[in-house]
Order: structure tokens, then C-alpha cells, then sequence
């Protein structure tokens, strides 16, 4: 059983879980990345081949024996934070409470069918240079979604509600309140700078001053 304290994002690609990652890391560290992407500031992978679906696959695939094996890594780490982004709604059927101790399980996890064109959308943009792969990207997150039923997580968090701030910080709070850490201050300039390269994805965002 592993003791040093984990905090795992799981999210669909383009739901800001780097950013979340990102904040509670460093929330004092720029935003960085292209097209409204934060890729860049993320820092290093804490464990190798657990990030995207393929990784959450093959965990899921082995014997109980392989996936100590998998995370034992972790044990070791102590010089900083344990924050992953996993990056499949597929991670939340992982059974983490078997090789931890003390964890936190974050699900950005759209509620709203409403939003789901403008979630395909920026998935695209992020990762394509073309939009000919809307429907396919839209159809991804759709049976994505369908795993969040068959998972179990700590905190569940409309990622449509990062563009209020008020919300984005109570989200770190909850956070560092369940995993038993220091409290985070978000800097509004920092989160506004981010945001608002976002809400052109989103029609409702104009609503918010960013």
C-alpha cells in the first residue's frame, strides 16, 4: 500500500484537466500552451504510460499483481506533489483504493448534453488543425461519458464551470480539504488571462467578465 498522498484529475480531452493540474501544482505559474491549451505548464509526468484511454486500458487488463507493480513508483516520491491528468473517464473504474493509502479522485465531468458540441469542439482545436473531425471527437466524448456510471470518484466538478471564478477556486479548496492540504489561492489574473482564450468554444461565456 502506497502512503504519500495522490490526487488524480480524470477528465475527456480538452475539459482543462492540465489546467486544474496545473493551478494546484503551482497557481502562481503562467498558463502556458497553444491555441487555449495549458500543455506547457504542466511540468513532468510523475509516472510513465498513465495519462491517455490506451494506458487506462492496459491497467485495466493486467492481474492485480502487475498493477502493483505498475504503481510502485509512486512510493518513492517525496520531493513533489503527486498530481495526474488522466485523460479517459476510463481511469475512474480503477480500483486506486487497493495500492493507496491516501488519494483524491477528481472527475471533470460535463453535465449538460447541451455543452458537448462545444466540448467536441475544443477538443479539436487543441489537437487538429481542421475541423473534419467534429464527429468523431463528439462521438468519442459520448462513449467516454459512459464510463463515469461505472466509476467511483471523490469530488465531481462541471469543467463548463471553470469560467466562474468563484466557482474554479471553491473547486481548489475542495480539493485541498479532502487530500489534507495546504489551501490554494487562485491569481484571478492568471486564471482570467487563460479563460478567455476559451470562451469563444462556448456561446454562454459571454455571460461571464473575464
Amino acid at each position: 500500500m502506497i502512503s504519500t498522498k495522490q490526487i488524480f484529475i480524470v477528465y475527456h480531452p480538452g475539459m482543462f484537466g492540465t489546467m486544474l493540474a496545473s493551478l494546484l501544482n503551482d497557481p502562481n505559474n503562467a498558463l502556458v500552451g497553444k491555441k487555449g491549451n495549458s500543455h506547457n505548464s504542466a511540468g513532468n509526468w510523475i509516472l510513465r504510460n498513465f495519462h491517455d484511454v490506451n494506458h487506462a486500458e492496459y491497467l485495466l487488463s493486467i492481474d492485480e499483481e502487475e498493477r502493483v507493480d505498475f504503481f510502485q513508483p509512486l512510493k518513492y516520491v517525496h520531493d513533489r506533489k503527486c498530481i495526474h491528468r488522466l485523460a479517459s473517464y476510463q481511469f475512474l473504474k480503477i480500483p486506486f483504493e487497493k495500492y493507496f493509502k491516501s488519494f483524491t479522485v477528481v472527475a471533470l465531468v460535463p453535465e449538460h448534453a447541451s455543452t458537448h458540441e462545444s466540448w467536441a469542439s475544443r477538443h479539436v482545436h487543441t489537437t487538429s488543425p481542421s475541423g473534419d473531425k467534429m464527429p468523431e471527437k463528439l462521438q468519442y466524448l459520448k462513449k467516454d461519458l459512459e464510463h463515469v456510471h461505472e466509476g467511483k470518484y471523490h469530488i465531481k466538478f462541471d469543467p463548463i464551470n471553470f469560467f466562474d471564478f468563484d466557482c474554479t477556486q471553491k473547486l481548489l479548496t475542495d480539493i485541498c480539504v479532502h487530500s489534507k492540504s495546504d489551501r490554494i489561492k487562485i491569481p484571478y489574473k492568471n486564471w482570467s488571462k487563460h479563460m478567455s482564450k476559451n470562451k469563444l468554444f462556448f456561446d454562454f461565456a459571454s455571460k461571464y467578465t473575464i
